[in-house]
């Protein structure tokens, strides 16, 4: 469990609507509560893809801030944004089934980035925004196999069309970085931010 000090002292404000990272800060023991931000996630002309997760990050944190009802206690806003790049091509989710089908097809066989944009800070003080990227590398699918995957509806809410964490794990032949980057947040680096806002020492307890 995460060090004592910051659950008592700050509450953790996930900026986030999804279930992939709440189950992270479920596995993690991180006592938080949600607030869903409402931003417009419009790439600009020439960011750079590493630039733009970051700087949605950045936004979604700022905006869930805003909702806060009670500004005056000490809350640790954290923020994320997960893209899947392929050839400098950002493949967000998929509009439907036959839009992930495709999707799939163009990752079979290859190695494509997930880039997670995150931030964590306090408000009115410290944030921290960093960008984790991982290597994911495909085996060759089938027609039938990305067929059927796409049949499970799994692929429709993610990011590349496929969750790591789930059916879609099957897909993967190997990952060079960190796996829970894939899943939507690099909880290595997460952790560690936590604790440099806090000042504590230890990330666990017995």
């Amino acid at each position: 469990m995460f060090k004592g000090e910051i659950l008592e002292k700050c509450k953790i404000i996930l900026a986030s609507s999804s279930p992939r990272r709440r189950t992270l800060f479920d596995e993690f023991n991180l006592k938080y509560s949600v607030v869903v931000p409402d931003i417009e996630e419009t790439r600009i002309p020439g960011e750079k893809p590493i630039e733009f997760v970051k700087r949605i990050a950045g936004e979604k944190a700022l905006n869930a801030a805003t909702k806060l009802t009670d500004k005056s206690a000490p809350s640790i806003i954290v923020a994320a944004d997960t893209i899947v790049v392929l050839d400098n091509e950002i493949l967000g989710k998929p509009k439907d089934s036959e839009d992930a089908v495709k999707m799939l097809k163009r990752l079979s066989g290859k190695t494509h980035k997930v880039i997670t944009g995150w931030a964590a800070g306090i408000l009115k003080k410290n944030w921290i925004v960093e960008a984790c990227i991982t290597e994911v590398t495909f085996y060759p699918l089938t027609e039938n196999e990305i067929i059927k995957y796409v049949e499970t509806k799994e692929p429709l809410d993610k990011a590349g069309a496929y969750g790591i964490q789930e059916k879609g794990g099957a897909l993967v032949k190997e990952i060079n970085g960190s796996y829970f980057n894939v899943v939507g947040l690099p909880m290595e680096q997460l952790l560690r931010a936590l604790k440099e806002l806090n000042g504590i020492d230890e990330i666990f307890v017995k």
